[in-house]
C-alpha cells in the first residue's frame, strides 16, 4: 500500500501507559518497522523526562548523539517544558541541552509536575543514497546521577516509502495521542 505517514501521524505519540517514563519520540512516524519516509522531510524529535527519584532533580542535561545524515546546521528548537539554560553543538553530531534549576519534584511527591519535555526538528543531509537509516537515541543525566538512556529511534529515506512486509507485534503503549 501507499504510505501515508508522513503527513498524518506527524503529531501522534504514544500514551502514557507503564513504560518508561523517559524516551524519545520521533515525527513523522514512518512506514513499516524500518520509519520508512520520503526524502528531504524533516524529522521532529520528543524527548519526554520524568523525575522517577526521591528527591527534587535540580539540573537536568540531555546528551543526544543524532545521526551524521542529519545536517546539525538546520537544529530548530521547537519547544520545552522548563526554559532550556543552554544548547551546545559539538563534533559528530553531539547536541547537550541543559535545564539549570528546575526544581523538577520528585514523582511521589507531585506526580503532576515531575516531568519535562524538549522538542526539535532537524532535516536530513542532501543527497542522502537510498535505504539510508537514520538511528537514535539519547542520554538523560538527573543531576550528577547515572544516565538514563531513551529508547532507539529508526527512520529509513525512500524514494518510495511503502510499508515493505514485515511482522510485527503490537505494544501496549501504541494508542496515539496528539502532542
Amino acid at each position: 500500500g501507499i504510505c501515508n505517514a508522513n503527513v498524518t501521524d506527524y503529531e501522534q505519540e504514544p500514551e502514557a501507559c507503564s513504560c518508561d517514563p523517559n524516551d524519545k519520540l520521533v515525527a513523522p512516524k514512518g512506514c513499516g518497522e524500518n520509519g520508512n519516509i520520503d526524502f528531504d522531510i524533516p524529522l521532529k524529535y520528543l524527548i519526554r523526562f520524568e523525575n522517577t527519584g526521591v528527591g527534587a532533580a535540580h539540573n537536568i542535561v540531555i546528551r543526544d548523539v543524532l545521526d551524521l545524515d542529519l545536517d546539525i546546521n538546520s537544529f530548530e528548537l521547537l519547544g520545552s517544558s522548563h526554559p532550556v539554560s543552554t544548547i551546545q553543538f559539538f563534533p559528530n553530531n553531539v547536541i547537550f541541552i541543559t535545564f539549570e534549576g528546575i526544581e523538577l519534584p520528585p514523582f511521589t511527591t507531585s506526580p503532576e509536575h515531575n516531568k519535562g519535555f524538549v522538542k526539535f526538528l532537524i532535516k536530513p543531509v542532501i543527497n542522502l543514497p537510498e535505504g539510508t537509516k537514520i538511528i537514535n537515541k539519547a542520554e538523560i543525566y538527573f543531576d550528577t546521577n547515572p544516565p538514563v538512556l531513551t529508547n532507539t529511534t529508526l527512520h529509513t529515506y525512500r524514494a518510495k516509502p511503502y510499508p515493505y512486509p514485515s511482522f510485527v507485534y503490537e505494544s501496549i503503549c501504541t494508542n496515539p495521542k496528539i502532542f
